[in-house]
């Protein structure tokens, strides 16, 4: 996923303060839920862009951070 693409339909490039796209920004029910995140840092968005490209490029979401046990000794 391209960063400067519109964070709803990741089609056209992005051209507003809130990263839509002007048709999607247009669309009144599509821009305010852009508008009205409560709670969401700047970090959490990043993260949750990471995860989407991450999901589009078929990888994990989350990397463990040790082998489970079961796992070890084979």
């Amino acid at each position: 996923m391209n960063e400067n693409r519109c964070l709803h339909c990741d089609r056209e490039q992005a051209t507003t303060t809130l990263g839509l796209c002007g048709r999607c920004a247009a669309t009144e029910g599509i821009a305010v839920v852009y508008e009205h995140r409560r709670g969401w840092s700047p970090e959490w968005e990043r993260h949750l862009i990471e995860l989407t490209r991450r999901a589009t490029a078929r990888l994990p979401l989350f990397v463990p951070l040790h082998e489970p046990e079961e796992r070890r000794g084979r």
